[in-house]
């Protein structure tokens, strides 16, 4: 719809714009900062999915992909150039998208259908004759005019950015041990490249429903079943079965899995999904990924912990010392999710510990899933996030996280799915609300 721009604060070669949607209060709302008129070039950073950004090149207004959330375009060429900031204001967050007729369109949304303004401070707009110079002015005046966050310049850089690190991800997934840290340590060591930093990631901690075990899965088969099994109506079953599987994966990769959003594949796959297909896609996160698992407990998992029956194993508190008497070590880091786990935490440890824990269905907005449209059926969607909703409860819940790593003696953490959880606002005050949390 139709709407209005105002300037806010100036600075000397930039300003900010404020915008009024003349359709009155709204939780999301359309602004168009008119046609692009000349462009020799541009350079957009957009939001790929809900985790991850990526660069977009163009020559027009057309070329900027949804959620842009950095602009800057060569008016001519060798300049000058327009810096185009989208800003956070208050429970509201904008974005930028080009439209068929060549406008750049500034999206405002707070994520919660209940939380509605009629205008935001949505936009810093700075011009200059030095890309490089332009953009880091631009920041200063953001940082300043919002004083939400400091510039590179305002911090003080860890000596250990200088430093060789390494993270257990890419050689162990989830399925770390602290065995599998020494020797990964220890080899890196024998190649000429020590580690001086080490982060131990996803892997650590106490999750549910807990991984099967295909070992204990087999050892417990009964052998009278294998005849049965073995039949000639069971296996035609599971070759009927195989067939449809495939055929359903065909189906899926050709049709559902870049079909944009509310398009008849995407509204197909994403009604299946909540009716026939809801049980085969639990079993499917639970199986083949982690993205169903919660927090259950607040100590390292058994993996971590000393085993009397074992003489290889060793707490995670033996494991910081190990590595750093005898691997020349320096410091350790841990992975956990912003808000605990993939799919949060448990409500049962939210009530152990003393604080409220809710498992929440996301209500994502429309804007969010012409981003990513598979997010309709991921597994916070399908089945919650465990979310700590009352801000006087993350004290007790950060305490409870960290206090096991500080008797460890780990020394930081890597805090990740930070987008993941602003994404989740919908009925819970919007994402900004959630990510200022």
């Amino acid at each position: 719809s139709a709407s209005t721009w105002s300037a806010g604060t100036t600075t000397s070669s930039g300003l900010f714009l404020h915008s009024t949607n003349p359709d009155g209060e709204s939780s999301a709302f359309d602004t168009s900062l008119g046609q692009l008129a000349s462009c020799n070039r541009l350079l957009a950073c957009t939001r790929l999915t809900r985790y991850w950004m990526g660069p977009a090149f163009g020559g027009s207004a057309k070329d900027i992909p949804i959620d842009t959330q950095f602009l800057l375009i060569e008016v001519e060429e060798g300049g000058p150039y327009v810096l185009v900031l989208p800003l956070l204001d208050g429970d509201f967050r904008a974005s930028l998208v080009g439209s068929r007729t060549n406008d750049i369109i500034c999206h405002q949304e707070s994520g919660d259908g209940k939380v509605t303004t009629s205008g935001t401070r949505a936009i810093y707009i700075c011009v200059g004759d030095d890309p490089y110079h332009l953009i880091k002015q631009s920041f200063a005046a953001v940082a300043n005019e919002t004083e939400t966050f400091a510039t590179l310049d305002e911090k003080t850089i860890p000596s250990h950015v200088d430093e060789f690190g390494w993270c257990t991800w890419d050689a162990f997934y989830s399925e770390v041990t602290p065995q599998g840290v020494i020797e990964g340590v220890k080899a890196l060591r024998e190649a000429g490249a020590p580690p001086k930093t080490v982060i131990l990631d996803d892997g650590w901690q106490q999750v549910e429903p807990t991984k099967k075990s295909t070992e204990m899965e087999v050892a417990k088969e009964d052998p009278s079943d294998s005849e049965s099994k073995n039949s000639i109506t069971s296996r035609v079953a599971n070759g009927i079965l195989g067939i449809f599987a495939k055929i359903v994966s065909i189906m899926y990769e050709r049709f559902v899995r870049k079909a944009p959003h509310n398009s008849l594949p995407n509204k197909t796959w994403r009604f299946l999904t909540r009716t026939v297909l809801k049980g085969q896609m639990w079993g499917y996160f639970d199986d083949e990924t982690d993205f169903a698992r919660q927090l259950s407990g607040f100590e390292p998992n058994e993996k971590f912990q000393k085993n009397a029956d074992d003489d290889t194993s060793m707490d995670l508190k033996e494991l910081v010392a190990r590595l750093k008497t005898e691997l020349d070590v320096t410091r350790l880091f841990c992975w956990h999710a912003l808000h605990g786990y993939w799919r949060g935490v448990s409500p049962d440890l939210g009530s152990k510990a003393g604080f409220n824990a809710a498992n929440i269905m996301p209500h994502l907005s429309d804007h969010l899933l012409k981003v990513e449209p598979i997010l309709a059926w991921d597994s916070v969607s399908l089945f919650g996030v465990g979310l700590v909703p009352d801000e006087k409860d993350l004290t007790t819940f950060y305490d409870n996280l960290h206090s096991p790593l500080l008797d460890a003696g780990v020394d930081g953490v890597k805090v990740d799915v930070q987008s993941g959880l602003a994404s989740l606002g919908g009925g819970n005050g919007g994402g900004s609300r959630i990510a200022r949390m």
